[in-house]
């Protein structure tokens, strides 16, 4: 009797165990889905990224710095007119040296202001565009192995929880 009793509650123990091990196995496929959904959303997110950057963020800069230049442009050959006129003014005493003088500093910072313009855009193209978009492409990357990891450890723990299932119910 006292064995009866005592396989009794080894077959309750194992039933037990066994029970476990499905709600074990439960709980990994749904936690499976979440880390999937999780890792899919980021490399949605890292695409998305990556598109608005090179559609919308690249463009809006590159317009900026071709208007910032254009305009540095204009104002460099309006103030280089002005400059000539302010000149001639000045040899026939119908501008002081003092008005020259300001006309000349204008000049010059309108000169600097171009080259700012130039060496912005310079820049930009050559080196901050090329580290931007490795940067994305980097983030997508990471994005997509975390996703080939997700998927196979979520493959491991399922079946891992399977195996438990299976031996929990042989027991």
């Amino acid at each position: 009797e006292q064995r009866v009793r005592d396989e009794d509650l080894q077959v309750i123990g194992a039933e037990n165990a066994y029970a476990s091990a499905e709600s074990s196995l439960s709980i990994q496929i749904s936690q499976n889905a979440s880390t999937l959904a999780d890792a899919k959303l980021k490399v949605e997110l890292a695409e998305l990224a990556l598109e608005r950057w090179r559609e919308g963020e690249v463009a809006r800069q590159r317009e900026q710095y071709r208007i910032a230049l254009e305009k540095s442009q204009r104002e460099l050959a309006r103030l280089q007119r002005k400059v000539e006129r302010s000149r001639e003014l000045f040899k026939k005493d119908f501008l002081s040296s003092d008005e020259l003088e300001r006309d000349e500093i204008s000049l010059a910072q309108a000169i600097a202001d171009e080259k700012i313009a130039v060496l912005n855009q310079t820049i930009y193209e050559n080196y901050q565009y090329p580290e931007d978009e490795k940067t994305k492409q980097s983030d997508l990357k990471k994005a997509q192995d975390a996703l080939e990891r997700t998927i196979e450890q979520n493959t491991i723990n399922k079946r891992l929880k399977e195996t438990e299932v299976s031996t929990r119910k042989l027991q």
